[in-house]
C-alpha cells in the first residue's frame, strides 16, 4: 500500500481523493515500520520446506528479473538516445515513479525474499508470502485502469490485461501453494521433540 499510494500521490493528477491517498500512504508507512519491529523477534533458522520452496522462490526471483528487464527495455534506449523517459513524458512527470521505486526498492526486495526462501531461511517463509501478496495487489490497479480508461473515453490499453491477469492468477496459485507448505512445515516443526 505504501508503494502504490506513493505512485498515486506523485504521478496521478491532483483531485478530490488527494487527502485520502495522503492518509492511506501515512498509515501504510507506519504499518510497514511497525511490522519490521515484529520481524526483529523472528529467528532465522531453517524452515525445512524442502523442494516445496523451490517454485515459489524461483518465481519471486524470476518476477523481479522480468520486471527489471521490462523497465530497462524502456530506460536504456531513452538514455542512449539522450531523450527523456518515454513513459514519464506520457504522464507529464519528470521521471517514471514506477521505474524508480521498482528498481531501487521493490524488485531487489522481491528477489531477496525469493533467495531467502530458496535458502530455506525462516525469514524467507515470512517475507516471501508478503511479497506475493504485494505482487497480487500491484496487478489489481493495472487491471482496473484499463476498464476505468474505457469508461472515461481514454485509450484503455487492453494489451496488458491478459498477460497481467494470467500472471496475477499464477501469483495467487504460487502463494496458495507456499502458504500450504509453510503451514505443513510449521505443524511438523511444532510436533518435533526439539521444538521448544
Amino acid at each position: 500500500m505504501a508503494y502504490n499510494n506513493s505512485i498515486y500521490l506523485f504521478s496521478v493528477h491532483f483531485g478530490p481523493l488527494f487527502l485520502l491517498w495522503v492518509a492511506v500512504l501515512g498509515l501504510a508507512v507506519f504499518a510497514l515500520a511497525g511490522s519490521f519491529f515484529a520481524l526483529g523477534a523472528v529467528h532465522t533458522r531453517p524452515v525445512r520446506l524442502g523442494w516445496q520452496s523451490r517454485l515459489p522462490g524461483w518465481f519471486l526471483v524470476g518476477t523481479a528479473l522480468l520486471f527489471a528487464a521490462m523497465w530497462l527495455h524502456e530506460i536504456l534506449p531513452d538514455m542512449l538516445a539522450g531523450t527523456g523517459s518515454t513513459s514519464a513524458e506520457a504522464w507529464r512527470v519528470p521521471t517514471n515513479p514506477v521505474h524508480v521505486l521498482d528498481l531501487a526498492i521493490f524488485l531487489p526486495s522481491v528477489a531477496a525474499s525469493g533467495v531467502l526462501l530458496l535458502r530455506q531461511r525462516r525469514l524467507g517463509g515470512i517475507v516471501a508470502p508478503a511479497a506475493r501478496v504485494f505482487l497480487a495487489l500491484t496487478y489489481g490497479p493495472i487491471l482496473v485502469t484499463a476498464f476505468t480508461s474505457q469508461i472515461r473515453g481514454d485509450a484503455p490499453g487492453w494489451a496488458v490485461v491478459a498477460p497481467i491477469g494470467l500472471y496475477a492468477v499464477a501469483t495467487l496459485l504460487v502463494l496458495w501453494r507456499l502458504l500450504k507448505s509453510i503451514g505443513s512445515a510449521i505443524g511438523n516443526d511444532q510436533g518435533s521433540p526439539t521444538a521448544a
